[in-house]
């Protein structure tokens, strides 16, 4: 769920949730415009690694958004979203190896 100011109080909307997902949460937004933000975080998937998650909004509704998944790794999140204008925007958070190792994590949508 998210929520979305209209000027005189908040309104709950629903956000897609991944297919198979265990659970899953969106931690950072971020809007170019009133029409277009981008909110991002991660869910756990069937296999049970985590995964990032992003969502755009589009002044109607949240749609999910395909986006790259990194190769030998045992999970990732994505904390943090800026935008800079309707269709820019970059994603911070981290990785972890399948080794253990945990990395940073950045993505530019574009």
């Amino acid at each position: 769920m998210a929520e979305r100011w209209d000027g005189g109080g908040w309104k709950l909307q629903r956000t897609p949730n991944p297919s198979g997902a265990q659970a899953s949460e969106l931690d950072g937004v971020s809007c170019g415009s009133a029409s277009a933000c981008t909110a991002v975080g991660d869910f756990i998937n069937d296999a049970g690694t985590r995964t990032t998650l992003a969502e755009i909004w589009d002044g109607n509704g949240w749609t999910q958004q395909t986006h790259p998944q990194p190769a030998r790794r045992s999970g990732q999140r994505a904390a943090w979203v800026s935008c800079w204008s309707a269709s820019r925007c970059i994603g911070v958070g981290d990785l972890t190896t399948s080794a253990g190792a945990v990395v940073a994590l950045a993505e530019l949508h574009t």
